[in-house]
């Protein structure tokens, strides 16, 4: 069984991983100029932020928001690949489509809502 979405389809949700991806690389970017100016301050200053100190906390909460921005760039990448080889939009357990109105939502999913949610 062959199911796959159009290449119309294909090419409007190119376009919204496109521009979900460009906006989530920006992101990205800030958080790692904050992480890069915070190293620069704590090196120029001398200062070492105790362990539980709101400084030491900020930048850890930072850094986990750039994991995750870095996480979300590379599945956005990963249902680009998909978007380009054909298999986009197809999910991974039932080997269904996955309606278009999730794809809109979380264009990097492998799911249907249904699997996703048992």
């Amino acid at each position: 069984m062959n199911i796959k979405y159009p290449k119309q389809d294909l090419q409007i949700f190119e376009e919204i991983i496109l521009k979900k991806l460009k906006k989530a690389q920006e992101e990205l970017k800030f958080l790692k100029n904050i992480l890069i100016r915070q190293n620069e301050i704590n090196t120029n200053t001398n200062f070492k932020p105790l362990e539980n100190s709101p400084e030491a906390n900020e930048r850890e909460n930072i850094s986990q928001l750039a994991d995750r921005q870095q996480k979300f760039i590379q599945a956005l990448r990963s249902a680009l690949e998909r978007v380009y080889n054909g298999t986009y939009g197809i999910c991974i357990s039932t080997q269904k489509l996955i309606p278009k109105e999730r794809l809109y939502i979380v264009p990097h999913t492998r799911y249907a809502i249904n699997t996703k949610l048992k």
